[in-house]
């Protein structure tokens, strides 16, 4: 499991995801909300495979509606 030090940003292009090619979601959301006494944080977290068949965490920010690869699994 390989986390990366700061998420990657993941491109969107007619509700498919792109990070070095295109990204197929294979299970989730699993929710993740925290912090929101301070500087609240909410996001989806999914399991996503690339088309080489690697597969990465990836998560949609829920407050701005943006996509990032957070890491790769094994």
């Amino acid at each position: 499991f390989w986390l990366f030090d700061e998420p990657y940003p993941v491109r969107v292009d007619s509700d498919t995801l792109y990070w070095n090619g295109p990204l197929t979601l294979l299970s989730g959301p699993e929710r993740i909300e925290d912090n929101w006494w301070q500087e609240p944080a909410s996001r989806d977290y999914y399991i996503a495979q690339t088309e080489t068949g690697q597969p990465v965490w990836v998560f949609q920010d829920r407050r701005n509606k943006y996509w990032y690869v957070q890491g790769l699994l094994p």
